[in-house]
């Protein structure tokens, strides 16, 4: 199939809602045809979620499909034009961050990569708030705005160079976009689906040393459609340990956070990049 792919991608650079779209629909009907690129394993979906019927598998095993080829369309698109072309199929719930904003709070907003490609900076970008965000790749940096200011990792290292200006940012009252499921500020293990997975240490960092809010980040998208909708939620209750005990506070907040995103995963587990996260357990 790949020669499909490779014209749903050239038909998503063209049209993107109809190119997208297409990739859902063709996913799900045709999940077998995809192999192992796109479709997780039964064996998989059984390891991660449990000895659930047959029937439940194989329609996970298709919307987990559906959603890998879109992404994989989706990347296509943000190569070639940036995010323009995608905000006009995302709607955002902004939840609490309007209020949060005007009462001078700042926040963390965190992601995790479940459902749909480069969430957070689309999320981001389309509320035209004024944030900064690590991303993972210099191509991140094609479609920012002048009020989304995308820091790419490789550019500026997160204890020399992102740390010092995430922390600036929320010294001001400001807006920091981070996904926990990298290795930004190092590794730590929390647990996640009932086994170990390593997550990046930085969104504690920031919350213990600026007293932040941390407000979580959900993405997933609509059906099989070309239409995605992300939601930001209500803050995460602070840790009982003392800030002055950073080993402990930050270890509190990884754990919690865990718990809330494997949650989300949980209740939908067909929104859910599982081949990715498969290769990250323990």
């Amino acid at each position: 199939m790949g020669l499909g792919v490779r014209l749903l991608k050239r038909l998503a650079v063209l049209h993107p809602r109809a190119g997208i779209g297409l990739a859902g629909r063709v996913g799900y009907w045709a999940s077998f045809a995809f192999g192992q690129r796109h479709r997780p394993r039964r064996a998989t979906v059984r390891l991660l979620f449990g000895d659930l019927p047959d029937r439940e598998v194989a329609r996970i095993r298709r919307e987990a499909t559906s959603l890998e080829l879109r992404n994989e369309v989706m990347n296509a698109v943000s190569r070639a034009h940036g995010f323009e072309p995608l905000l006009p199929l995302l709607r955002v719930d902004p939840g609490p961050l309007v209020r949060l904003l005007g009462e001078g709070r700042p926040v963390v907003v965190v992601a995790w990569h479940l459902g749909p490609q480069r969430h957070l900076m689309a999320t981001l970008r389309k509320l035209e708030i004024e944030a900064l965000v690590a991303g993972g790749k210099a191509r991140a940096r094609r479609g920012e705005s002048g009020r989304l200011e995308v820091a790419t990792l490789e550019d500026a290292g997160l204890g020399t160079g992102f740390l010092r200006r995430a922390i600036e940012r929320l010294e001001r009252g400001g807006i920091v976009g981070m996904a926990m499921d990298g290795t930004q500020g190092g590794r730590f293990p929390v647990d996640f689906l009932d086994r170990r997975l390593e997550v990046g240490r930085g969104i504690a960092a920031l919350v213990r040393r600026t007293g932040a809010e941390l407000v979580p980040l959900t993405s997933h998208w609509v059906g099989r459609s070309s239409r995605f909708e992300s939601r930001l939620h209500e803050p995460l209750p602070k840790p009982a340990a003392d800030s002055a005990d950073a080993q402990r506070f930050e270890a509190e907040i990884l754990a919690a956070t865990a718990r809330w995103f494997e949650d989300e995963a949980r209740r939908d587990p067909g929104n859910m990049r599982i081949r990715r996260l498969r290769r990250k357990l323990r």
